[in-house]
């Protein structure tokens, strides 16, 4: 067995060292193999994808909605913040473990727009905060945790 292990061993070696002197001869360096196609068994994030093919529709009237959010200077417990919605999203995001996927809207049945910033979580969970602009009286409030904690800074 050993003797079978050691003549295998040999001719592996050999057979290798005959291919690279073959292609040093012909002038030719080994090529890199092409990186792999992506295939179906490789992982696609259906979440994300779903999250970005609403943001891709959005319209002019959403976009603007989302704008008047970013900028807008809430008040959160009595205390009004020192920094815009937008600047303390752009704050958060540049937190390794939180990954922000993008701003989306929609006008609500009543004419106000609920207005939404999508992130993946330190635990990779998707989540959103989510806010209410009301065009009529330019009033923007926060509407659910994640957005009272990403509404309110105080100065720098």
């Amino acid at each position: 067995m050993r003797t079978l292990c050691i003549t295998l061993l040999t001719m592996t070696t050999a057979t290798m060292l005959w291919g690279c002197s073959d292609l040093a001869k012909k002038g030719a360096a080994p090529q890199p193999a092409a990186p792999a196609a992506k295939t179906e068994t490789q992982p696609v994030d259906k979440e994300r994808a779903k999250i970005e093919a609403r943001i891709a529709k959005l319209t002019d009237e959403d976009k603007a909605a989302i704008e008047k959010v970013k900028a807008a200077f809430l008040t959160v417990n009595g205390n009004k913040s020192a920094v815009s919605v937008g600047e303390i999203i752009e704050d958060t995001m540049k937190n390794p473990s939180v990954k922000g996927v993008g701003w989306e809207a929609f006008k609500q049945a009543d004419g106000s727009f609920r207005v939404m910033y999508n992130f993946r979580d330190a635990q990779g969970k998707y989540d959103v905060a989510a806010w209410v602009y009301n065009p009529k009286t330019g009033k923007v409030d926060h509407a659910n945790k994640n957005a009272m904690q990403m509404s309110w800074r105080g100065k720098k």
